[in-house]
C-alpha cells in the first residue's frame, strides 16, 4: 500500500514538474502578455537608466552585460523592445535583434525600452530594467547662428551635450552648418537678416528671423516657415516698414521699424504666455506718445513673461520711455520715467542732459517680480559712466501710469579703457555680471563691484567678436566672430579668472547674430532648474 501511494505521489510530482515547464515556456514564447523571468546566469546594467536621443537621429546604445560563466556568454540571442510609451501603443514590439540598441525614434515624448538577453542553450531569457528614453527635438535647444551668404540668410545650429567616458562626462558639441538649407534646400530662408528673436508660450516657441524684406516665423521645432510677419498687421502691412527689432512680451509685442516707428499688438487680457501663437495682429498704425509719433532709436529688451516692461531709448527726446507689455488694454502702451532716488549723482532719464546711451540691458541681480534691474553705459565725451537701477511699475505692474526708477548707483566705467564704439555687450540674466567684446577680446564686467577684467583673447588678431549669448544655466559664454568662428567659453564662477575655452568651431561663414533657443517659455522661466540644463 504504501508503496503504490509513493507511485501515485511521484507520477504527480513529475506531471507538476511538466506543467510548470511549460508555463515557463508558454510565457516565453508569448512576451507580448507576460513578464520574463530574470535568470541567475546573466546581469544587466544600464546607467544611468534615463537618456536622451533626438528625432531622427539614430540612438545607440551598449549595456553593461556580466556572465556568470564567461565561457558560456556567446551562446546568447539579444533583442530591444519597447515596453510603452508617453504616447500611445508600442508596447512590447520588437526595437533591433542586436546587443546594442540602434533606435531611430520617430516622435518626441519619452520612449521606455528594455533588452532581452536569451540563452540559446536553456531558453531562459533575462531583462533589462526600463531604459527610459527622453526623445526630443534635433533642434529644440542649443545656439542658434544667424549669417548671411552673399545676400541669402543662412541659420546654422550647434547643440550640446554630453557623452560617458571613463573619467567621466565630457562636454559635446553637434555642428550643424547652414542647417536650415540641408532640411528645405528648395525653400530659400530669405535675403539680409538683420538678427534672431524668440517667440515663447507656456508650452511652445518659434524662431523669429528679422530680415531687411521678409521677416518670418519658423516653427521652433522643425524650422519650418510658418507666417510672415507683413501678414501680422491689420489692415495691411505699414508703408515701406523695415523691421530693425522685434520684443515679445507678456501681452504686447513690439515691431520697430527702422524709422524708429513702434507697432504693437495686444492680447486683450489673455495672459500671452499661454496665447496660441499667431492668433492676434499688429495694429499698423504707429504708437504715439502725448500725441506725438514716437521714433525710438532702440527696444531694451527685459525677460519675456517675467517683466511687465520693456525700455524704450529716445535718442532725439534724450529720454527715456517704456512700454508697457502685461495686461494693458490700450493699444498706447508708452509710459514715462520718473526719477525717485536719493542717490547724490544720477544720469536723468527723463532728460539724459547729453548723455548718450552706448548699451543697457537687463539681468536679475536683487530685482524683484515684475521689476527688472538694469545696467546702463552713457558716454558724455571722454567721459563714460556706468549707471545700474531698478525699473518699477507705478502704481500697479498691469496698468502702469508710470515707471519709477529707483536704487540708482552711477560709477565711472571701469572698461572705459578697453571700448569703442564697436563694442559688444552682454548681460547675464541669472547672475550680475556684463561680458563685452573689443575686436577679438572678451572682458567682463561685475555689477556689484564695478570691477572690469580681461577673459579671453581669440587666436585671430583680426577678427572681431560680433555678438554673444548664454546656455540656460549660464554656465557658458556663446560667442560668434566676423570670421565665421563659434566658440564657448566657461563662465563659471571660479573660471572668471582663468579664461577657459571650451569648444571652437570655423566655418559658419559671415555672422550677423547668435541666440541661444529654447523650445518653450516653461524650460525658459526655469533655466536654472537642473532639468533644464542643456
Amino acid at each position: 500500500m504504501i508503496t503504490l501511494i509513493k507511485e501515485i505521489m511521484n507520477a504527480k510530482i513529475i506531471r507538476y514538474m511538466l506543467a510548470c515547464l511549460f508555463i515557463v515556456q508558454a510565457c516565453y514564447d508569448d512576451k507580448g502578455n507576460y513578464d520574463y523571468i530574470r535568470s541567475n546566469g546573466v546581469t544587466i546594467a544600464l546607467n544611468p537608466v534615463s537618456k536622451i536621443a533626438y528625432l531622427g537621429e539614430i540612438y545607440c546604445y551598449d549595456p553593461d552585460i556580466t556572465f556568470t560563466n564567461v565561457s558560456d556568454s556567446v551562446g546568447f540571442e539579444y533583442w530591444w523592445e519597447y515596453t510603452g510609451s508617453s504616447a500611445a501603443g508600442g508596447a512590447y514590439d520588437t526595437i533591433c535583434k542586436t546587443r546594442t540598441l540602434n533606435f531611430n525614434p520617430q516622435e518626441t515624448g519619452e520612449v521606455w525600452v528594455r533588452l532581452c538577453v536569451k540563452e540559446q542553450r536553456t531558453g531562459v531569457v533575462t531583462t533589462s530594467d526600463i531604459l527610459a528614453l527622453n526623445v526630443q527635438s534635433s533642434y529644440g535647444k542649443g545656439w542658434m547662428i544667424l549669417g548671411q551668404d552673399n545676400d541669402r540668410t543662412t541659420l546654422s545650429f550647434v547643440r550640446p551635450g554630453y557623452e560617458e567616458t571613463e573619467e567621466g562626462k565630457k562636454r559635446i558639441y553637434t555642428p550643424m552648418v547652414d542647417l536650415y538649407e540641408k532640411i528645405f534646400p528648395e525653400q530659400p530662408l530669405g535675403t539680409l537678416p538683420v538678427g534672431l528673436r524668440q517667440m515663447l508660450t507656456w508650452y511652445d516657441g518659434a524662431i523669429m528671423v528679422l530680415q531687411k524684406n521678409s521677416p518670418l516665423y519658423l516653427n521652433g521645432n522643425s524650422y519650418k516657415k510658418e507666417v510672415l510677419l507683413d501678414d501680422e498687421f491689420v489692415g495691411g502691412i505699414p508703408d515701406q516698414l523695415e523691421v530693425k527689432d522685434f520684443f515679445n512680451g507678456t501681452n504686447v509685442d513690439i515691431v520697430l521699424d527702422k524709422t524708429g516707428k513702434m507697432y504693437v499688438r495686444n492680447f486683450m487680457n489673455v495672459q500671452g504666455m499661454y496665447q496660441a501663437l499667431y492668433t492676434r495682429d499688429f495694429t499698423n498704425i504707429p504708437s504715439k506718445y502725448k500725441g506725438e509719433e514716437l521714433h525710438i532709436d532702440r527696444v531694451i529688451p527685459t525677460r519675456p513673461m517675467y517683466d511687465y516692461i520693456c525700455g524704450l531709448y529716445d535718442a532725439e527726446n534724450s529720454r527715456f520711455l517704456w512700454a508697457g507689455v502685461a495686461y494693458s488694454a490700450s493699444v498706447d502702451v508708452v509710459i514715462p520715467s520718473v526719477m525717485q532716488t536719493s542717490a547724490s549723482e544720477y544720469i536723468d532719464l527723463t532728460d539724459l542732459d547729453g548723455w548718450e546711451l552706448v548699451f543697457c540691458g537687463t539681468h536679475t541681480g536683487g530685482s524683484a517680480y515684475g521689476q527688472p534691474r538694469f545696467v546702463a553705459i552713457f558716454k558724455k565725451g571722454d567721459v563714460v559712466k556706468a549707471q545700474t537701477f531698478t525699473a518699477k511699475s507705478s502704481p500697479s505692474y498691469y496698468n502702469a501710469s508710470s515707471v519709477s526708477i529707483i536704487d540708482v548707483t552711477l560709477r565711472d566705467f571701469s572698461g572705459k579703457k578697453y571700448i569703442s564704439e564697436n563694442t559688444k555687450y552682454y548681460t547675464l540674466k541669472t547672475r550680475g555680471y556684463m561680458f563685452f567684446a573689443e575686436k577679438n577680446i572678451v572682458y567682463w564686467y561685475d555689477l556689484t563691484t564695478g570691477e572690469s577684467y580681461p577673459f579671453y583673447t581669440f587666436a585671430n588678431e583680426n577678427a572681431s567678436v560680433v555678438a554673444m549669448s548664454s546656455n540656460p544655466q549660464e554656465s557658458e559664454l556663446g560667442v560668434v566672430l566676423d570670421d565665421g568662428v563659434f566658440a564657448t567659453l566657461n563662465i563659471e564662477n571660479d573660471k572668471l579668472y582663468s579664461g577657459e575655452r571650451i569648444y571652437e568651431k570655423s566655418g559658419f561663414g559671415k555672422v550677423i547674430d547668435i541666440d541661444y533657443k529654447y523650445p518653450n517659455y516653461n524650460v525658459y522661466n526655469y533655466r536654472t532648474n537642473a532639468n533644464n540644463a542643456d
